[in-house]
């Protein structure tokens, strides 16, 4: 009872304790420190895991949908679409079949939202294009890239032959036979908002086969703001289903990831404890590896819990926290507990 309590004595006095700390890893059993560095190494990940679990593939819409129109511009351009847009399951593909060509000298653009009043007149608010290519990332993304760069003059749908002010850039949505992209223009503008990046996994697809029923329904109109709303909701609702699998994915390996990046660390630190009492007048230079390692498993498990708790605080800098801390405890217990004496 007595070897339990001094045992619990050194865990909890170890959090704040460089000495404890020591203490511990000489004289306690090694599995105590393991299990405190296990637990060290797992709390700044919650924050980062639950983070990820609560990702949707829309959250690059969440601050620039509002003000850009695409309530009044996504609904129009699908029901405009002058052919079939289908996904077929048995090849999980999306193929788009024009019934004429798209009144544009550009390939691959299939339709469009063209502005009929207010600033933008007669200006694309939103283009939409269909390519053929299959599985190739690399090509899908040279293609989005080489249309994010094609400028129009203001006030038409005519393209820019020149690079003067009076150019913009209008948003888009691309649809390739197993992968769909969105990226967000400021209106009027040639600043680029957000971008979607590849996460789609068609399989994850419940609905019709008839993307452009989906989308908009069968009695869809510009003028019911109901309709228009229900038209971009249901796009929100594909990229979010077609996300979960990168999502879970994410989960995983990120944990994983972020498992081994710590596990790096701390043996890093350990071996900067071993370096640093290696001085012939320090004390401690009697300390092998194996000591200066358990030492560390005893110092993380305070990093461990405040990565945790402002992780949570502040999520976009989650994965930092537990480094930024233990590097500052491994120094402060080199330079103090450890330090040499003259």
């Amino acid at each position: 009872m007595a070897e339990r309590k001094k045992t619990l004595r050194r865990v909890f006095g170890s959090l704040i304790n460089n000495a404890v700390a020591v203490e511990g890893a000489k004289y306690s059993a090694w599995w105590i420190g393991l299990i405190l560095f296990i637990y060290g190494l797992l709390l700044p990940i919650v924050p980062i895991f639950v983070n990820n679990a609560r990702a949707t593939g829309t959250s690059f819409l969440r601050s620039f949908e509002y003000g850009l129109g695409l309530d009044k511009t996504f609904g129009k351009a699908i029901n405009d679409l002058d052919g079939l847009l289908t996904y077929n399951r048995d090849t999980n593909e999306i193929k788009y079949v024009a019934n004429s060509t798209y009144s544009s000298s550009e390939p691959q653009l299939i339709g469009g939202y063209v502005s009929e009043s207010g600033n933008n007149v007669n200006q694309y608010e939103l283009r939409i294009y269909y390519n053929d290519l299959v599985g190739n990332e690399n090509e899908m993304k040279e293609f989005i890239i080489t249309k994010e760069a094609l400028a129009y003059e203001k006030g038409t749908t005519n393209v820019a032959v020149s690079t003067s002010e009076n150019i913009y850039i209008p948003s888009s949505i691309y649809f390739f036979p197993n992968a769909f992209y969105v990226d967000i223009f400021a209106a009027n503008s040639i600043d680029k908002k957000a971008e979607m990046g590849f996460t789609t996994d068609m399989t994850r697809y419940e609905g019709p086969s008839d993307l452009k029923s989906y989308f908009v329904g069968t009695s869809f109109s510009q003028a019911n703001e109901e309709d228009r709303i229900n038209a971009l909701n249901n796009l929100k609702t594909l990229i979010d289903d077609t996300y979960k699998t990168t999502r879970k994915n994410s989960l995983i390996f990120g944990t994983l990831i972020y498992f081994g990046v710590y596990f790096g660390v701390n043996f890093f630190m350990a071996l900067m404890i071993f370096l640093m009492s290696r001085g012939k007048n320090n004390p401690n230079n009697y300390l092998n590896l194996w000591h200066c390692i358990k030492i560390d498993w005893w110092a993380c498990l305070a990093p461990g819990i405040l990565g945790l708790i402002l992780g949570f605080i502040f999520p976009t800098n989650a994965t930092m926290f537990y480094i930024l801390f233990l590097a500052m405890r491994m120094v402060w217990l080199s330079t103090k507990e450890l330090r040499p004496q003259y």
